[in-house]
């Protein structure tokens, strides 16, 4: 099995990724023997060949690794971290060796650390775990490491109040929950989670919302399921769309695509499509080519083209443009589980997934029918889920070009208040890992 993997093409970058993904799964930098003895790793061979050494595999991955000669040059380091009430393992991490033997030969002649709490520490402990932050609790309790506080409290049944609220944070809670989405709340209470500050909030009698007349929910009923939110914002300037979703959730109401107003859009944007296919088209003298639709920011997508005429060469027909075999886009379709179109194999397997696990979504969507922007254009998204949370895969996001357009996404999202969820190809490894991580965010965001 080893020699197998020896011959197996993995890029650097590859290779130090295996070996984070070790660490971050066992707790550990990996040893020779655990690459050896595991079957979902490349072999040690494979690194020692890679990398010159094992250690210099390590190192590159910022791993800790075993150094004797380092050892020697970290001498007073170690010494003094120890004497200090440093943990033996996080002493061992901080100076990057992937086991404490290393360091033993230092502290072995050392005195033993105090072990003793003295009544100031106990009556510190008591007061401040429930609360306060670790780094100042493991200043004020030195010489006892986050493990020795952890252990001393679980010995005195001192718990740890995960949703303590300072002053100054319920303060910002007061000033920002009617007016913020959870996302934006987020970046203001890193440390707390979505449910400690709804309960929080509940507490204080907060509510996220301008409450709802009568009037307004009545002409919200008639008009939520023929038009899109774009418009209804319009009609209703003092909301979100956000706030929009979460009335017609709470309603039970749902877009009706099938109305004269979509079927209308749907038609509209059939026109505005061939109308910038033509116009390109003299601006080239001559059909453009699939590529170059593609590489134009300023031109619908190719998936455009063949979700409205079936495909590029029947709106070059329904254009009047002349065909050109050069011109034909070839490039591979698929279709979804519900006959989407996918242009990708990395889209297919994505939108599968959210027909999987029930997630009701809307492809190829317009931006500009969701958001009011004049740098939307014909500009669409991959996917549209609860009809504000936008879904975009980046499979290319380090060629130039295809950044740009990226980039230009992202920035219309950040700028308009729009739920975006990026993903990229790295989120389809390890059976989707990435994208299952991603797409859970929908549960609290349409909650």
């Amino acid at each position: 099995m080893s020699e197998k993997k020896v011959k197996i093409k993995y890029t650097d970058e590859f290779l130090l990724n295996e070996l984070k993904r070790y660490y971050e799964e066992f707790g550990k930098p990996p040893t020779q023997k655990d690459l050896d003895n595991n079957k979902d790793y490349p072999s040690a061979t494979v690194f020692r060949k890679r990398f010159g050494s094992w250690n210099n595999a390590l190192e590159k991955a910022n791993l800790p690794t075993k150094n004797k000669t380092n050892c020697i040059k970290d001498y007073e380091g170690i010494k003094n971290d120890y004497l200090n009430g440093i943990n033996v393992e996080d002493i061992a991490f901080k100076y990057k060796y992937n086991n404490i033997t290393s360091i033993f030969p230092i502290i072995k002649d050392l005195p033993k650390k105090n072990n003793k709490w003295t009544k100031e520490q106990l009556n510190i402990l008591n007061e401040k775990y429930p609360y306060e932050e670790w780094n100042i609790l493991i200043n004020l309790l030195k010489p006892f490491s986050k493990d020795d506080i952890i252990h001393k409290a679980y010995k005195l049944n001192i718990k740890r109040d995960n949703y303590y609220w300072t002053d100054e944070e319920i303060t910002l809670l007061k000033d920002n929950y009617n007016i913020l989405q959870p996302k934006e709340l987020y970046k203001i209470f890193k440390n707390k989670t979505y449910s400690s500050f709804i309960t929080k909030a509940h507490k204080l009698g907060l509510s996220s919302r301008e409450i709802w007349s009568n009037e307004e929910i009545n002409k919200f009923k008639e008009l939520y399921s023929i038009m899109d939110n774009k418009d209804l914002i319009k009609i209703f300037p003092s909301r979100k769309i956000y706030n929009l979703v979460n009335m017609a959730h709470k309603l039970n109401i749902h877009k009706d695509y099938s109305s004269d107003y979509f079927i209308q859009k749907h038609e509209d944007n059939k026109k505005d499509a061939i109308i910038a296919l033509k116009n390109f088209a003299n601006e080239l003298g001559r059909t453009p080519l699939g590529q170059e639709i593609t590489d134009n920011k300023d031109m619908p997508g190719i998936v455009t083209y063949i979700r409205y005429f079936g495909g590029y060469r029947e709106a070059c027909i329904e254009a009047g443009l002349e065909l050109n075999s050069n011109s034909i886009y070839n490039k591979k379709i698929y279709l979804s589980n519900n006959n989407d179109i996918c242009l990708s194999k990395a889209e297919l397997i994505i939108t599968n997934y959210m027909i999987d696990i029930n997630i009701y979504y809307i492809k190829e969507y317009l931006y500009r029918d969701l958001i009011d922007d004049k740098r939307c254009g014909l500009k669409r998204m991959d996917w549209l889920i609860n009809d504000n949370i936008i879904v975009e895969f980046f499979g290319m996001p380090k060629k130039d070009f295809y950044k740009v357009k990226m980039q230009e996404k992202i920035k219309i999202c950040n700028d308009n208040e729009i739920i975006l969820i990026d993903l990229y190809p790295e989120d389809l490894r390890y059976n989707l890992q990435g994208v299952k991580n991603k797409l859970k965010q929908i549960e609290f965001l349409v909650a």
